[in-house]
């Protein structure tokens, strides 16, 4: 009566596994085989091999190259074998022992760590290798998408972008600011200096030291390139893929394809502390009460009370307690800043709320 086989010699030089009986004599491994007659005999001292325990088999790996022996379950060897893997047997094999669902939620975990890196490596990576001209060109193309099918207030551009340029909003890119007539609370900043201010917007803002605050705020975004870098970690591994096997040019049309994710893209509170914090400086560089970019988020907190859930800012720049707590402790740390007030920008600021 023939058995299968519960032991199988895989030798490199041969096409399939050898059938051989697995014996164990002290510290030495015995191989018989099974398949023909007479038997032959070999023998290893079992320092010279390595154990590898699987979930239903040992593997014992031989000093020649290539040579292994797979003992099953089934073979009178397999629990001392196993036993003896203990400390011999490989990560991999102590792994696939382990339940499916173990096996599941590692794998689960792996997936998430390794996609977590991408998103923080991708920007990492790419947005260094993006100039600023690259950078610009690509704002523009945004820009145009973002904007192609809404309504501008012109008038109200107009007037904003005169307050815009008698500050000092950045020494890196021409900011340039588009009010669009939409009874929305929003604003965002578009990579390479554009601001587009929602008409919405302008009906909280109630002095010009806020609706400077809320320049300064976004142009931070543009200066510390933080809304390039939200971009490319939203779709980062596309875009990481995209730069490593076509270049930048492959990486910008990717963003292009993504240019809606703009309107909705939202910063991480440290992202929104620095914007904050860096506003307020930008805010003292122009000689600007830093006082109104507290006074702006306490705007937005009360609109927030008046219409919640009405207000598309709040959902990308996520207002906080601690934010409100930062700019106050900013204000404290320059309470002997005096400020006098800017004749020219309240004439501009009367000339945008003049019917």
């Amino acid at each position: 009566m023939r058995h299968d086989p519960t032991a199988l010699l895989y030798d490199g030089m041969r096409s399939s596994p050898i059938p051989v009986q697995v014996l164990l004599r002290d510290a030495l491994l015995v191989l018989v085989t099974t398949d023909n007659q007479p038997s032959k005999e070999y023998t290893f001292s079992l320092d010279e091999c390595r154990l590898s325990a699987l979930h239903d088999s040992v593997m014992i790996f031989l000093p020649e190259k290539g040579t292994y022996v797979q003992v099953l379950g089934s073979d009178a060897a397999y629990p001392l074998l196993q036993s003896l893997s203990g400390e011999k047997s490989t990560w991999f094999g102590r792994l696939i022992r382990q339940k499916w669902y173990i096996l599941l939620s590692i794998l689960l975990m792996v997936c998430t760590g390794l996609y977590f890196l991408l998103v923080e490596l991708a920007p990492r990576l790419v947005v260094p290798m993006i100039s600023v001209q690259q950078e610009t060109k690509l704002g523009n193309k945004l820009y145009d998408i973002l904007t192609t099918t809404e309504q501008e207030n012109i008038r109200a551009g107009r007037i904003i972008q005169k307050f815009a340029d008698k500050l000092t909003l950045s020494n890196t890119y021409r900011i340039q600011v588009t009010v669009l007539d939409k009874d929305e609370m929003n604003a965002f900043a578009v990579p390479g200096g554009h601001i587009v201010i929602y008409s919405g917007m302008l009906n909280v803002v109630d002095d010009p030291a806020s609706l400077a605050a809320l320049l300064s705020h976004e142009a931070t975004h543009i200066n510390q390139r933080h809304t390039l870098k939200g971009l490319i970690s939203g779709i980062g591994v596309s875009v990481l893929t995209s730069v490593v096997l076509g270049g930048i040019g492959d990486a910008d049309n990717l963003l292009l394809r993504n240019a809606a994710s703009l309107k909705q893209l939202s910063f991480s509170r440290s992202l929104e502390r620095e914007a904050d914090r860096k506003g307020m400086e930008l805010m003292l560089t122009n000689h600007i009460d830093p006082g109104g970019m507290k006074h702006l988020m306490e705007l937005m907190k009360q609109a927030l009370k008046d219409q919640p859930g009405n207000i598309s800012f709040l959902s990308t720049h996520p207002l906080t307690e601690e934010r409100i707590q930062n700019a106050d402790l900013f204000l404290r740390e320059h309470k002997t800043t005096t400020f006098a007030a800017d004749s020219s920008l309240i004439q501009i600021w009367k000339e945008l709320k003049r019917n």
